[in-house]
């Protein structure tokens, strides 16, 4: 193989690692990286437990719809995300971590011992992280 030939396979290699790379990169939002992170650092299994509890107290008295969880009742390992708001649903609480005026995306986290997964809509979608944790857009 000559030189030349050489150069632009090593060209093609290297241009192709970099969009593989950049790819990488902008698969995850900076919020949902950092979500997936602390994910990592509480602990998918004391996120779903804590959620199992507040689940329990919330859902106590039968209601319908969208439940919003003040900040003084926010577990610990929710409050650690620095959510902009909790909202309660019969499946699972959707911490919003990031809204504009056109969506709202954030981790959505079923109750540990709950064996479901969120029903994505035409307006909403879920991506799994871990088993019973997403993270979730809602198109608004």
């Amino acid at each position: 193989m000559s030189v030349s030939a050489r150069c632009a396979l090593v060209k093609l290699r290297v241009s192709l690692y970099l969009a593989a790379l950049t790819l990488a990169v902008a698969s995850c939002t900076p919020p949902e990286r950092k979500a997936r992170t602390l994910v990592q650092r509480v602990g998918a299994g004391t996120l779903r437990q804590q959620a199992a509890v507040l689940y329990k107290d919330v859902f106590a008295a039968p209601k319908t719809g969208l439940i919003t969880i003040k900040r003084p009742d926010w577990p610990a390992a929710f409050a650690s995300f620095e959510p902009l708001s909790v909202g309660a649903y019969r499946d699972g609480f959707a911490l919003a971590i990031e809204r504009d005026s056109e969506r709202e995306s954030g981790l959505y986290v079923t109750p540990a011992q709950m064996d479901v997964q969120p029903r994505p809509t035409h307006r909403t979608r879920f991506e799994r992280i871990e088993d019973g944790i997403y993270w979730y857009v809602f198109e608004l």
